[in-house]
Order: C-alpha cells, then sequence, then structure tokens
C-alpha cells in the first residue's frame, strides 16, 4: 500500500517573501546570544559534530532535572518522533492517535504497516479522557499524545494526563508524549517522566529558541529506553551549529524571559481582534490559534485570498476532522498581526455585503 507523505507548515519557501503566521515559532527570532555564537563557530563545519552532544546533553540534564543518560538528542524532535515509531511499531501493532493531530504520527506508523486507532474530539475540538482510555482498553502496542495539541493548541490538564499515563502504565502500552510546545504554555511539562518505564517524552528546541533551519530537538526517558534508540541513532545526527545555538540558547535566561511577556502581551492582542473580525477560535495553550470559520468561507479559498496580500496562513483541511472550516495562525510581531487582523477584517466584511 502506497502511504501518502503527511503535509506539513504552509510552504514558506514556495511563496516567499510573505508574512508567514503559518509557522509556530517565536516571532522574535533566535537569541542574540546564539546568533553571535554561531558567527564566531562557523569554522566548526570543516569538522564532525560531537556525535555525543555532550556539552548540550549535560545542559539538558540540568534543564530537565534529569541524568544525562535519561536524553537522546536528535535533528528535530521529528527525529526523535520516527525513531520511536520505528523502534516500536511493528507491521499489524495498533496505535491510538488523537485526531486532529500532527499528521508525522500517521504517516510514519503507516510507512511500517501499523494500524491506527483514532479518538475523535467533541465539541469545539476538545478530548474526553474517558474517550482515550476507553480507546487503551483493547491493548494497542502505544500511544502517541501531542500535548500542547498541534494544531488545536489545547494542554490536557496535568491531572488528565496522569490518569492516561497510570492507565497506560498499567495496561503496558508504549507511549510518546509530543512536548514540542511545551515553552509557550502557562503550564510547565510533564514532571514525573521516569516514574514510567513505558514513556518517551519529546521536546523541541526549534519552536521557542527560533531555530527552524538548525533542528533540534531531544528526547527523555528511562535508561533501557534510551539505550536502545541510541542504537538506532545515526551517526552525527546533530550538526556543530545546531548544538551552539542549543547551548547558547538555553543559557540566556533574559531572552526566554522577554519572549513570555511579548507572547503573553501579544496573544491577548491578536486573539482580541480575532473575535473582533467575528472569527472563533479554539481555545489555546500555546502561541497559535485554531480558528473556526463556521462555513463563512472555506479554509482554502480565504488561504488564497490572503496569499494576494503576501500573508500565508495555515489552511487545515489536511488535518482530520477538521475539514474546510478551520485555519491556524500563530503569534507574530505587532505590526504583522496588525496587518492579518486588517486584511481579514477586510475579507469577511466583503462576505457579508
Amino acid at each position: 500500500m502506497k502511504v501518502k507523505k503527511a503535509i506539513h507548515g504552509g510552504d514558506l519557501w514556495k511563496y516567499y517573501p510573505v508574512l508567514d503566521f503559518s509557522s509556530n515559532t517565536n516571532p522574535l527570532g533566535p537569541s542574540k546570544k546564539a546568533i553571535k555564537s554561531l558567527k564566531e563557530n562557523l569554522w566548526r563545519i570543516s569538522h564532525y559534530p560531537d556525535d555525543s552532544c555532550g556539552e548540550l546533553k549535560n545542559l539538558l540534564s540540568k534543564h530537565a532535572g534529569v541524568d544525562e543518560n535519561n536524553i537522546i538528542l536528535g535533528n528535530g524532535s521529528t527525529e526523535i518522533i520516527k525513531s520511536f515509531i520505528e523502534a516500536f511499531v511493528q507491521a499489524g501493532d495498533q496505535v491510538v492517535l488523537l485526531s486532529p493531530t500532527y499528521s508525522e504520527y500517521e504517516y510514519q506508523i503507516l510507512l511500517r504497516g501499523g494500524k491506527i486507532t483514532f479518538v475523535t474530539p467533541g465539541k469545539e475540538v476538545y478530548y474526553n479522557v474517558k474517550d482515550v482510555i476507553a480507546r487503551l482498553e483493547s491493548n494497542p502496542k502505544a500511544l502517541i499524545l501531542c500535548d500542547p495539541n498541534n494544531p488545536t493548541g489545547q494542554k490536557l490538564k496535568k491531572r488528565d494526563l496522569r490518569r492516561i499515563l497510570e492507565f497506560a502504565f498499567e495496561k503496558e502500552i508504549l507511549v510518546l508524549l509530543d512536548e514540542a510546545y511545551i515553552d509557550f504554555s502557562f503550564e510547565t511539562g510533564f514532571d514525573e517522566i521516569l516514574k514510567f518505564n513505558n514513556l518517551l517524552v519529546s521536546r523541541s528546541l526549534t519552536k521557542f529558541y527560533t531555530l527552524p533551519g538548525l533542528r533540534l530537538g531531544y528526547g527523555i526517558s528511562n535508561f533501557n529506553m534510551i539505550k536502545f534508540l541510541e542504537e538506532l541513532r545515526i551517526p552525527w545526527n546533530v550538526n556543530s551549529l545546531a548544538q551552539i545555538a542549543g547551548i547558547e540558547s538555553l543559557t540566556d535566561d533574559d531572552f526566554a524571559k522577554s519572549s513570555m511577556r511579548f507572547l503573553i502581551k501579544e496573544r491577548k492582542y491578536l486573539l482580541n481582534n480575532i473575535k473582533k473580525v467575528g472569527l472563533r477560535t479554539v481555545k489555546s495553550d500555546t502561541n497559535f490559534f485554531l480558528i473556526n470559520l463556521e462555513g463563512k468561507i472555506s479554509s482554502v479559498d480565504l488561504k488564497n485570498k490572503l496569499l494576494d496580500k503576501n500573508i500565508l496562513i495555515r489552511d487545515c483541511s489536511s488535518f482530520r476532522v477538521l475539514g474546510l472550516d478551520y485555519i491556524r495562525v500563530a503569534v507574530k510581531l505587532r505590526e504583522d498581526n496588525l496587518i492579518l487582523i486588517n486584511e481579514l477584517h477586510n475579507i469577511m466584511g466583503e462576505l457579508d455585503e
């Protein structure tokens, strides 16, 4: 069976130059400290990188409060996700996914002949924890959770997440918890990882620290799972500049604090103005919003109208469940957010005439 490749993002380079609201990265750009260090370390590209990522792994262990042996580095968190599925999902294995969600999970599972059981949301694209647990009753091989979720931006309550993880642990179901957007959340990431020997948590340094062109992510799990994944990892998977950028970004406390102050303020501004345009958003715990068009215009048509104004949004029709009724936009700089709001106002106003 031919597996259809997953669709990601908004194809920035296909439309460049545009104002890109399709990519969920920090609009402030990378840490200035990281940029300075990258310029000073360009000479490293003529040498192989540190395959162990020793300095970065040491820093991440302190950052996450775990031992270095509980961490694996990846060429973006997507490599960690791919490694988990390659390592543990075989032909015929059942995997539970919450839908809509990051489409790479489905693609990688189907590539390996796995089968998928979807947990579909209820009203306003919210998930019922009872529905998730009900799907686990049949003892699937694995459960993959994106929390906060992409594309909805929703985060499970900690008590609900713990309830799901405890049930999966009792049933000996493997769990991948994808926390790629946790740094944008008002809550911290799950901090009881090592209590569950069936759990791998993947996190990204690409999104919050704006390093998508360098690719950098990591996974946290028990010693045995990390050791097994390390045996499958290709050598030199994280390049020298990505390691440098990660180290400098994680040690730039001012950047993290100023980013959160900015994002909290701008997130509120964008949300309030989207409502003034007459559009509804799904409650988000991240730096992006899933917008319900409620049949006023299709996501494809709205994307094309905005492209005419050099604005790129994420048409969410490629996500399961959402169809042509939803778009996703990320928080950007004030001047860019204002341009988007004005164009949305004009387009929606024309529809009402």
